[in-house]
């Protein structure tokens, strides 16, 4: 019994911990992007201490045996955690005069270095599961074993003080960019999400969406989409938006006629298409904007129209569906209209707004999505019903920075990743091999870049497996005469379609359940649903039209025709056109589709031909009675 009551004390104790901690964090990210981030790596340091105590002190063991065992490790590691990253923070000014690889680094500092370290990658380990955490140690052990290797593994080695320094006294190591678009941009837009759904604005999206499309042939599918979409620019992450979302839509979808099993893909690739949407994009687009040296905004201008074609082919198919099996629309009584919606809640799109708004005129991110939560809480007094009391506000903090922790645990363990390859040179390697062993062809070089992104995005999150790759394989693309912009965003794409990609496609096995479907045929049928998308970022890296970049004929030309090849596409996988097509007709169409999407305008004129001349011949036949 005193067992118990220990134990219900020390959780009471962790959970006040954490509350406060988080409205801490939130208030500290608030106020620096108001009055201007910390210098040298206090900002990093202090977030990264910020989501090491909130998740230790949050994290709870499964088996009752080993709650107390896993108590007294939590707090060792917060322990960890807050002693070497607050001597940090203290020494701040003193380790910001120091120069790299000339002064000496003390024994006391090797010793917090490990220990942070060690911290890091546990937490990424209890995060993240073991992926992410072995590569990190892989690339550890090879920073100490490279002088006994040969060939293009060989690098003369480095000391135990000198590769603490590199990851613990730099910004080249735990503190490198990655977590610091984490501790700048990536939070505030967590917090920006955060408040948005807490004053309603998920009920919201999903409301306006019923009330946009829900009337059409396959209305509950098109709403998920929709729905998905709309609250993946908020979310940033694909797991979380199928959960958030999909409680309220693949019922709806199986309700409206919808098989349980592409009801639940159809919510797992529209929720991966929130991570390529802006405004968030999963964090990368922040990330990216600091790799690259562009601003937010650009970012998020190159990657919209590949994100809208991405929705579109998720869209057409959920119609074909839909008219392949003959379904109606939800009935009218039960639809809002989109204007009494409006009406009710249409003010919780001015945050979005304003975000926009300040974004255009500007403004770094960070202080544009602070003056997006401020404007959250103003027009949230619009109505009773969505208004931000402080206890509401205190929910937003927390939530906030709860929704953080995955994606900075992750930058953090990417740093040490990103370390390593920097100061043993194997990143310059790897790009020397990847153009070695494509033979210097974009087509090859680009084929093995997809694979090595989804491969490694199966393992870790998107973010992650882009930050890995944009070390790695980027610059082997740049050189073979790729645009940056081009190369990192066609790395991104295909970072975050590991999620819906057999065998692992997470966000299948994250519907499954609430589908009551198979994760196995959730994720083939997600993986079919995105076919068509798979194509789109072929289509930006041999020409920049639909990143609209270009001349205004070019980039017309180029939307227009990936969208009609889009189209194509889609009937081709879905099989259907006004009645079931033919397997020996949906081969060739396919090719068609693909001519379609690839630049040049003998190809379009070629795959216009044949995508004509076969769906004379399919309408030719007699009409077959859909399928029930």
């Amino acid at each position: 019994m005193e067992k118990t009551k220990g134990g219900d004390r020390y959780d009471r104790i962790c959970g006040v911990s954490i509350q406060i901690l988080g409205a801490a964090m939130a208030f500290f990210h608030l106020y620096t992007a108001l009055m201007g981030t910390l210098t040298g790596t206090c900002q990093t340091a202090l977030h990264l201490l910020f989501i090491g105590l909130i998740y230790y002190l949050g994290y709870q063991s499964k088996n009752e045996r080993w709650k107390t065992v896993t108590r007294i490790f939590n707090l060792v590691f917060a322990a960890g955690m807050a002693v070497s990253l607050g001597y940090n923070i203290i020494a701040n000014k003193k380790l910001m005069m120091r120069m790299m690889q000339v002064d000496k680094v003390t024994t006391l500092q090797v010793i917090l270095g490990i220990l942070l370290i060690v911290s890091v990658l546990e937490l990424t380990r209890r995060c993240l599961g073991m992926a992410m955490p072995i590569i990190a140690i892989i690339f550890i052990l090879y920073a100490f074993t490279a002088k006994y290797m040969s060939g293009v593994l060989y690098f003369k080695g480095i000391g135990l003080d000198r590769f603490v320094e590199q990851m613990y006294l730099t910004f080249q190591g735990v503190f490198g960019e990655a977590l610091n678009s984490s501790a700048t941009f990536v939070v505030m837009f967590c917090l920006f999400g955060s408040f948005l759904q807490v004053s309603g604005g998920g009920q919201f999206f999903l409301d306006i969406s019923k009330s946009a499309v829900g009337r059409f042939r396959g209305g509950p599918g098109m709403m998920t989409v929709i729905s998905c979409a709309l609250m993946g620019t908020i979310s940033g992450s694909a797991i979380a938006n199928v959960a958030a979302t999909g409680v309220f839509t693949i019922p709806f979808m199986k309700k409206g006629g919808y098989e349980k099993n592409f009801a639940g893909a159809v919510a797992s690739v529209a929720s991966t298409g929130g991570m390529i949407l802006p405004p968030v994009m999963g964090a990368g687009a922040f990330i990216m904007s600091e790799y690259l040296g562009i601003s937010y905004a650009r970012i998020c201008l190159y990657a919209l129209v590949p994100a809208l074609l991405y929705f579109f082919a998720v869209f057409l198919q959920v119609y074909l569906e839909a008219r392949r099996l003959n379904l109606s629309g939800v009935p009218r009584e039960e639809i809002e209209p989109a204007l009494s919606v409006m009406k009710r809640a249409g003010y919780l799109l001015i945050p979005l707004l304003v975000i926009i708004y300040f974004l255009c005129a500007g403004y770094s991110a960070m202080r544009a999505a602070f003056y997006g939560i401020i404007s959250i809480i103003v027009v949230s007094f619009f109505r009773k019903e969505t208004r931000m009391t402080p206890k509401k506000c205190l929910e937003a903090m927390v939530l906030g920075s709860k929704s953080c922790i995955s994606v900075a645990t992750a930058c953090a363990s990417a740093g040490i990743i990103i370390g390593v390859l920097r100061f043993t040179g194997l990143g310059l390697k790897f790009t020397s091999a990847v153009v070695s062993i494509s033979g210097g062809n974009l087509m090859a070089a680009l084929i093995l870049t997809m694979i090595a992104s989804i491969i490694l995005g199966m393992g870790i999150p998107p973010t992650a497996a882009y930050v890995m790759q944009a070390a790695l394989t980027a610059p082997a693309l740049v050189q073979m005469g790729l645009e940056p912009i081009q190369a990192h965003l066609f790395i991104f794409y295909f970072s975050c379609m590991a999620g819906i990609t057999p065998p692992v496609a997470i966000c299948a096995y994250t519907a499954a359940p609430i589908a009551e479907g198979n994760p196995g045929k959730v994720g083939f049928q997600a993986f079919r649903l995105a076919l068509s998308s798979f194509i789109v970022p072929y289509v930006f890296a041999y020409g920049t039209g639909i990143l609209l970049v270009g001349n205004i004929i070019d980039i017309v030309l180029a939307v227009c025709t990936t969208l009609i090849g889009i189209a194509i596409l889609s009937v081709a996988v879905s099989g259907w056109l006004k009645y079931p097509i033919k397997v020996y007709l949906r081969i060739p169409l396919f090719g068609a589709a693909v001519l379609m999407m690839v630049q040049g305008v003998t190809t379009d004129l070629v795959g216009i031909l044949i995508a004509g001349v076969i769906c004379a011949v399919h309408l030719r036949r007699p009409a077959v009675s859909p399928a029930k």
